[in-house]
């Protein structure tokens, strides 16, 4: 695919293509972490990034040699 062709539709990165009913379809891969940093951020601020696990829970085979 010629480079000004991709400028000209704005996909600069990674595409993903698909083919079906005589179409090739190039579209870009869409972030899937998109928004995650603005979402973390918010979690940060109301005290809702507490880990959900916070300590190991003890087996016995922890104690074994393997």
């Amino acid at each position: 695919m010629p480079k000004p062709i991709l400028e000209q539709t704005g996909i600069l990165d990674d595409v993903e293509i698909e083919v079906g009913k005589n179409q090739i379809i190039i579209r870009p891969v869409k972030n899937l972490r998109e928004g995650w940093e603005a979402a973390f951020k918010i979690m940060a601020e109301i005290g809702d990034d507490v880990p959900i696990i916070d300590e190991t829970i003890p087996h016995p085979w922890d104690e074994e040699e393997w």
